[in-house]
């Protein structure tokens, strides 16, 4: 039988379609897995919530989970940020584990080197460097301010990261004793953690801006910022930092001659204190506070 070969070329052109159609129907496979890396962050963000909250064995914990994670799938990125964090959890702790700090600096340049955005990872390197030489007591506050200055540009599009620079640029005037430009730079950094919703942050920050108002004689004002602290940690859940924001509140109610109010108000705030921290089942804090305000009978 002869073939007709319009019928022909239209059969192939219509096969022809349909295979290709099928074929682009088909779902997607994905190019990327990140299901270890994913895990990795989360292990992340919990080693920084035990770390506000001042359980400094359980924040290596969970870091170091995170670093076998992050180095199984070869991810810099990760790898970096876990030293960086490290590096926060040993200058949080009372003894300052500033040798400690230095291993995971170095550690950190290493990986930072290997990301692929070097300029902006060494920045918050240069961030963590400049934290570690004022935990030493390092005094070369123009360095520091041109360091941060000259790495700021380079988070630029970030908001937080920004916001990190401001607020240890404020902890740079404050241990040089420029407490009004400290207390600019910790508004600033306020304002972006406010809008960004970061509870741990304004709670710290807050809290090193009425040290700062105390410091310039400002003990209203300390106490302002002090009850904003307390607000934000209570919101977090923070215990150990509210334990602590007691503490102090009870300090500064006793400065410069206190009024009978004050004083009933500050054996609250030491008492409230020794309450929380025994809440904690840390009997020797709660001891402190409540020893600190038999000192001023």
């Amino acid at each position: 039988m002869k073939l007709n070969f319009k019928n022909y070329l239209f059969t192939s052109l219509l096969l022809s379609f349909v295979l290709f159609t099928s074929c682009g129907s088909k779902p997607k496979r994905t190019m990327l897995i990140n299901t270890v890396s994913t895990s990795a962050g989360t292990m992340i963000e919990n080693a920084k919530v035990s770390l506000s909250s001042g359980d400094f064995e359980k924040a290596y914990y969970f870091l170091d989970n995170a670093w076998k994670m992050a180095m199984s799938v070869d991810n810099n990125e990760l790898l970096l940020t876990v030293c960086l964090v490290r590096i926060s959890v040993s200058l949080s702790q009372a003894d300052e584990s500033i040798e400690k700090a230095k291993e995971y600096l170095s550690q950190a340049k290493k990986y930072a080197a290997h990301t692929e955005n070097v300029d902006r990872s060494m920045a918050l390197v240069a961030l963590s460097q400049v934290r570690i030489a004022l935990a030493e007591k390092n005094n070369d506050f123009s360095s520091f301010q041109t360091i941060l200055d000259q790495n700021k540009s380079k988070v630029a599009d970030d908001l937080y990261e920004k916001a990190q620079f401001d607020s240890l640029k404020a902890d740079v005037y404050k241990a040089s004793g420029n407490y009004s430009e400290a207390e600019n730079y910790y508004m600033a950094a306020l304002d972006v953690f406010t809008k960004e919703c970061y509870l741990s942050e304004l709670g710290d920050n807050y809290y090193k801006l009425s040290q700062v108002r105390s410091l310039a004689g400002n003990k209203s004002g300390a106490l302002e910022a002090l009850a904003m602290a307390i607000k934000y940690d209570r919101d977090e859940e923070n215990s150990r930092a509210l334990a602590s924001d007691y503490y102090v509140k009870g300090i500064l109610l006793m400065k410069d001659n206190p009024s009978s109010d004050d004083k009933v108000a500050a054996e609250y705030a030491f008492k409230h204190s020794a309450d929380i921290y025994n809440a904690l089942d840390l009997p020797e804090m709660a001891q402190k506070s409540l020893d600190k305000w038999e000192s001023y009978k």
